[in-house]
């Protein structure tokens, strides 16, 4: 699982490396919370990159 890329984009849909590539889900902020935690960011890493993709409407994130 360490080094994957998933692009989320505003509304936190999550795709597979580019937003061109498969969606695999659509959480609720709570929700994305959680999905980033388990996929190894600490929940201060997580809270961040949630406000990133809030400010900036995505981001690519890689997993650690």
């Amino acid at each position: 699982m360490s080094g994957e890329s998933y692009t989320i984009v505003k509304g936190y849909r999550i795709f597979t490396g580019s937003p061109t590539g498969e969606s695999i889900e659509a959480p609720s902020i709570f929700d994305l919370l959680d999905w980033l935690m388990a996929r190894g960011f600490s929940e201060s890493a997580a809270r961040d990159i949630i406000k990133k993709i809030d400010f900036s409407g995505q981001m690519v994130v890689t997993t650690p």
